[in-house]
């Protein structure tokens, strides 16, 4: 699976990593993962790091799907960084299906991950 991720309960911070060849069950499967880890809370903020995915085979329901789960709460900061436009459109559609979620965390894409930390108000 191309996607693991890290917790840092010090800062508060879940860091998701996707690289290779990213698929709608990859993603699911990280949040399923993700939830059930006992170090987990959805109060965490979230740096998503996509710059190391080549292809996404994720259809636009998919991504929806994704957007519109409540893996994260409301008070939850989550940042992805994509260095692709193929990455980067995917997850302006998640942000955007992702603000009419019925708790929707506040979310931004980047380009690059020094904006990305300083958008969380984070130290690398």
């Amino acid at each position: 699976m191309p996607v693991r991720f890290e917790i840092d309960k010090e800062r508060r911070l879940v860091r998701s990593f996707g690289w290779g060849d990213l698929t709608f069950a990859d993603l699911r499967q990280h949040q399923q993962t993700l939830r059930a880890d006992p170090d987990f809370d959805p109060d965490f903020d979230q740096l998503g790091d996509l710059s190391g995915v080549v292809s996404v085979a994720i259809s636009a329901h998919e991504v929806e799907q994704v957007a519109y789960s409540d893996l994260f709460s409301a008070n939850s900061h989550r940042a992805f960084v994509a260095s692709s436009q193929l990455a980067y459109g995917l997850l302006r559609m998640f942000q955007a299906h992702h603000e009419f979620s019925s708790a929707p965390s506040k979310t931004m894409v980047f380009t690059n991950m020094s904006e990305a930390l300083e958008w969380l108000n984070k130290k690398d």
